[in-house]
This record gives structure tokens, C-alpha cells and sequence, in this order.
């Protein structure tokens, strides 16, 4: 075993490791259980679904909107 390393020359983990691993663990399983953020984030990707819906029909109404106006103008300007 070496000086600067105590336990590393057998490749054991110090017991501090395993401490650590067994409590990364620990934390894991709970966030794996834990459905609390769920339906917040149901609700998240609903309203970004909505979103999208809304920019998409506001887009192809502003196209419509465009198209009459122009059609519009092109009347006005060939009856003067």
C-alpha cells in the first residue's frame, strides 16, 4: 500500500466512497419515485403545444390577411 493512497493498492474504495456512491443511490431512487414535477411538466408541454397551434394560425392568417390587401391595393391602383 502506498502512503499517499490508503487502500487504493488492493483497489478497494475507501469507505468514504462507498458512502457517497450509497448515497447518490439513495437520491436517485427518490427522484425516480418522485412524480410531484409530472404534471407540471404535462401542463408545460401542453401550453408549448398551444403555442405552436396559435403561431401556426395566426402565420396562415396573416398570409390570407396579406393576399387580400394586396388584391385590394391592385384594384385601387388600376381603377385610378
Amino acid at each position: 500500500m502506498s502512503m499517499l493512497s490508503p487502500g487504493r493498492a488492493s483497489g478497494r474504495r475507501p469507505r468514504g466512497a462507498v458512502r457517497g456512491c450509497m448515497a447518490t443511490a439513495r437520491v436517485l431512487g427518490k427522484l425516480r419515485r418522485d412524480t410531484r414535477g409530472a404534471v407540471a411538466t404535462e401542463y408545460g408541454l401542453l401550453v408549448v403545444l398551444a403555442v405552436i397551434a396559435v403561431m401556426l394560425a395566426i402565420s396562415a392568417l396573416g398570409q390570407t390577411n396579406y393576399d387580400i390587401w394586396r388584391n385590394v391595393a391592385a384594384k385601387v391602383t388600376a381603377a385610378t
